[in-house]
């Protein structure tokens, strides 16, 4: 797509009146240009305004003069490439007067120094606020973050049973959900026997039901 738009282009270029298009005129004369004093591209941009052109001059400066940085300081007495437009804008507006000392003035500009910090301002504390919190039964709000916590579950109470005859370490483990080798450390029963007496009690330690 992009060569037909290319020759299109370059089609109402060369047919104007045909397309409707009217062309500005432009004074790209070149010429040399001698500074009374040492500048940059963009203080130049700046005094020379953008009269006889829409998007200023600092473009034209830059591919006319490739080996300077925009920023750059080009020392008084160098001798640019410009336009005679460009030359006689120069002339008249950045060698001197307001629009020159404007320039100046903004491009030496330091923007640390325009900041204005104040010592004695008062601190900053921010407010966060928290909305509804309307408390959940059973889940606590907190009213700094104003977010649920989840309560802590109750610690289990740990039962007691007394062994009947024929119980064995494994039934009552299968009885009451528990797991055997917890309840077996509860009790200090030593593998593999667990050794139980009937009227013996024991620890429901670690057991579901």
């Amino acid at each position: 797509d992009y060569v037909p738009m290319v020759i299109a282009a370059a089609w109402i270029f060369l047919h104007p009146r045909q397309y409707g298009v009217d062309f500005p005129k432009l004074d790209a004369q070149p010429a040399t240009l001698k500074l009374a004093k040492s500048t940059t591209i963009y203080e130049l941009t700046i005094c020379l305004g953008s009269m006889g052109t829409r998007d200023g001059y600092m473009r034209a400066l830059r591919n006319l003069n490739p080996r300077y940085e925009s920023d750059g300081w080009i020392p008084a007495g160098t001798v640019i490439n410009a336009t005679n437009r460009i030359a006689s804008l120069y002339t008249r507006y950045c060698v001197n007067g307001p629009r020159a000392d404007l320039a100046r003035t903004l491009i030496t500009a330091d923007l640390n120094n325009a900041i204005v910090r104040s010592s004695s301002a008062p601190e900053y504390v921010p407010s966060v606020a928290v909305g509804d919190v309307s408390q959940m039964a059973g889940v606590p709000t907190t009213v700094a973050t104003g977010k649920p916590v989840v309560a802590k579950p109750k610690a289990k109470q740990v039962r007691n049973y007394t062994i009947a005859k024929g119980d064995t370490l494994g039934r009552v483990a299968q009885k009451y959900q528990c797991e055997i080798k917890e309840l077996a450390k509860a009790n200090g029963l030593k593998a593999p026997s667990y050794a139980l007496k009937p009227g013996q009690s024991i620890k429901l330690a670690g057991c579901d039901r």
